[in-house]
């Protein structure tokens, strides 16, 4: 007979909460490690790619950290009951209790952060166990009170949760290193705040929506498990005059929407911008430039100065949480603020987070407040270079991409205006890319990104090949996809070795890739996919 369950196997789980394993084995290990990173592929991408930059050492306790979160984020939409909402919560903070006291349930969540916790002991002792524990126990309380998606009172309020949820899990990353540092948790402290903010604009379009109709086994709808609900802070709509019906009913037509939602993108960029100008300071040596106002609350207490910049570049990785946050705002200030429009990162996150990283810097947060009228796209490139903008039909090489391109073009300088240039070795390379089939869309895309690589440090398109579909050698398998064809597109281009190697670096993050060869001109790996046929080199000017 059938049995509904709660939550998937949740009843199950609360059932066996009470039996306590001894002892984990390696396979119960890699099983919980392969669900953690599987959830955050699926649900959390950005959370997905930067554990990748986060330090090896805690790469599995960030990934049971974010996954956590996950399931506690989930439980307001898939209960409908508050108890059982109740009693998931309260399974969580016993299971984690269990945890930390070495005795983690059958849980991979659990299990995966208990073998961090004792990699941990291993490297630093027992004392900084207590700070993370503290954290969780924040994080999951913090989620229970929250449980029914009341509004915000305030814009303060608003900012005390991003405080409690997403500053709290970089804390406890941050303590997993181990790292006690009141600058680094400064930081997080601004950033979490802002990543808090900016998930509250990203539901937006999520929860102002009727909740999808579920058909039980019986073919009758089941009842909503929730009602729509906006969760924009109350004094910001009053001021602005929204009406959570009218955004129920009319989504981005309500009148007051986008205004409410610029003035609370305003205080997540505030934010960033603070925390980029503090890294800054913090780095060429000097004071933060204000007080952390969290200072002597819960775990942040800190016993001896430290070196700041050595914490910085150890931590580094925790804090790219911004750079995800930073181009959510720039991708909604571009739909003037319309909730319901806002595109997803796309190809450009991976880079940005990789940009970051290496060059240290929060480089992503707006320097000046945004402004809601006329803010269009920016130029793929900083300020300062001008290049001739060109349609696809001026160029013969830009007709594969059929959309505006930005090329150099060394033989036509009428064409661009003059730039600064700095003498740097270039060389020709050759690109072979395989993307996932299915959307020449996604092949423009990374193209596109390819060129804007090489032309915004000063290197010049030589030519671009659209090969199109063509079966694989062998099936190749990508985020647990077996792809047997891929798209094949040739470009040939000039650049330094740097530049060439932030190329290989970007397409190596980029999800929508299959395979890349990268060539110098004559060493004739060309022509090991002779079998496609002798690419026909389209130049600038005409073929040959």
């Amino acid at each position: 007979m059938f049995r509904p369950r709660v939550l998937g196997n949740g009843l199950q789980r609360l059932v066996q909460a009470g039996g306590r394993r001894t002892y984990v084995t390696d396979a119960d290990v890699e099983s919980a490690r392969r669900y953690c990173y599987t959830q955050l592929q699926t649900s959390d991408y950005d959370a997905h790619l930067i554990r990748r930059f986060v330090p090896p050492p805690v790469q599995d306790t960030y990934a049971a950290l974010r996954a956590l979160n996950l399931e506690l984020v989930r439980l307001p939409e898939l209960v409908s009951n508050p108890t059982i909402g109740t009693l998931r919560m309260k399974f969580w903070q016993e299971s984690i209790d269990n945890t930390f006291a070495d005795r983690p349930p059958r849980e991979p969540i659990c299990i995966l952060l208990s073998k961090g916790l004792k990699e941990l002991e291993e490297r630093a002792g027992t004392g900084t166990k207590k700070s993370i524990k503290y954290w969780i126990s924040r994080l999951i309380s913090t989620r229970e009170r929250h449980m029914d998606n009341r509004p915000f009172t305030s814009l303060s309020s608003l900012e005390d949760y991003g405080e409690n949820t997403y500053s709290t899990l970089m804390y406890a990353t941050l303590a997993s290193l181990p790292m006690r540092s009141m600058n680094v948790d400064h930081l997080a402290s601004h950033i979490g705040k802002a990543c808090g903010i900016v998930a509250v604009l990203r539901g937006i379009p999520v929860l102002a929506a009727p909740p999808r109709p579920v058909k039980t086994p019986s073919g009758m709808d089941a009842p909503a498990t929730r009602e729509p609900t906006l969760l924009l802070p109350l004094d910001v709509m009053a001021e602005e005059g929204v009406k959570e019906e009218e955004v129920f009913r009319q989504g981005p037509g309500a009148a007051g929407l986008q205004d409410a939602v610029f003035k609370v993108a305003t205080r997540a960029n505030d934010h960033l911008i603070t925390a980029r100008e503090m890294l800054k300071k913090l780095k060429a040596g000097e004071d933060a430039g204000h007080e952390f106002e969290h200072q002597g609350e819960g775990e942040h207490f800190y016993m001896e100065e430290t070196d700041t910049a050595r914490d910085i570049r150890r931590s580094f990785g925790v804090l790219l949480e911004a750079v995800p946050a930073a181009q959510y705002l720039e991708n909604l200030e571009k739909a003037n603020f319309d909730p319901f429009a806002v595109k997803s990162g796309g190809w450009k996150l991976p880079w940005r987070i990789w940009q970051a990283l290496s060059k240290e810097r929060l480089a992503w947060a707006k320097k000046n407040h945004m402004v809601s009228v006329g803010a269009g796209p920016s130029a793929p490139w900083a300020a300062g270079r001008s290049w001739c903008r060109l349609n696809p039909g001026d160029i013969p090489s830009a007709k594969f991409l059929e959309q505006p391109c930005f090329f150099a073009i060394s033989d036509h300088d009428c064409l661009r205006q003059p730039t600064s240039s700095v003498n740097v070795v270039k060389m020709l390379y050759e690109l072979i890319a395989i993307v996932r089939p299915g959307s020449l869309t996604e092949v423009k895309e990374i193209a596109s990104t390819v060129g804007s690589l090489v032309i915004k440090n000063g290197g010049v398109i030589r030519g671009i090949n659209n090969w199109g579909v063509f079966s694989l050698p062998k099936p190749v398998t990508r985020h647990q996809i077996k792809q047997t064809h891929g798209h094949y597109f040739v470009m040939r281009y000039d650049s330094s070795s740097k530049v060439h190697q932030d190329i290989r670096s970007t397409l190596s993050l980029e999800p929508r890739m299959i395979r890349t060869a990268h060539v110098k001109l004559g060493d004739g790996k060309l022509e090991t996919l002779a079998r496609f046929g002798a690419p026909r080199w389209k130049s600038m000017i005409g073929e040959h």
